[in-house]
């Protein structure tokens, strides 16, 4: 590896040090020390990674409108409510979430905001017909969902058009 290189490589390194390293509560804006007052005691013990991603977050929470940080406290107050191992399994179920490719986040993002516009006796409705279903035919809509928009067309099609034939 030749010197240039070899420089060049080492003041991006020691760049990326400095950025990460651990803030000391006392380097940080009055503003910020005031938002994120509950961290104060432990400050010191988070390593730099959680420090920076709670920073963004007062950064992303002081540039929302009080519109959503009325949403956002709501879902922070029902969080809080739920029981330790409620808590780890969203985590579970989210970090899995993370871990989808981009087109299926997509459609999983629109189903439940198709979900959350349907009528409240709507979406009760189909709740209980879930409940009501075996793991088998649970599994089968699952599968079902993960086919295209128009293959799951032709397959209610297909499925009406049996049914045409049997009556």
């Amino acid at each position: 590896m030749n010197k240039p290189f070899k420089l060049l490589i080492a003041v991006i390194l020691a760049s990326l040090s400095v950025s990460l390293q651990a803030l000391e509560w006392s380097e940080l804006s009055a503003e910020n020390q005031k938002l994120l007052k509950r961290f104060e005691s432990k400050w010191s013990e988070l390593d730099e990674e959680r420090q920076q991603k709670i920073l963004k977050g007062a950064e992303r929470w002081k540039n929302m409108d009080p519109d959503k940080k009325q949403a956002m406290k709501k879902r922070f107050e029902k969080w809080q409510k739920l029981s330790p191992e409620k808590r780890k399994q969203l985590r579970k179920k989210f970090a899995q979430f993370k871990k989808l490719p981009p087109g299926e986040q997509k459609r999983i993002r629109q189903n439940i905001r198709k979900f959350k516009s349907l009528s409240p006796e709507k979406r009760k409705e189909l709740r209980q017909r879930w409940k009501k279903m075996t793991p088998e035919e649970r599994k089968k809509m699952k599968g079902f969902r993960q086919l295209t928009p128009e293959k799951r067309r032709m397959l209610r099609e297909s499925r009406q058009l049996k049914r045409y034939r049997q009556n």
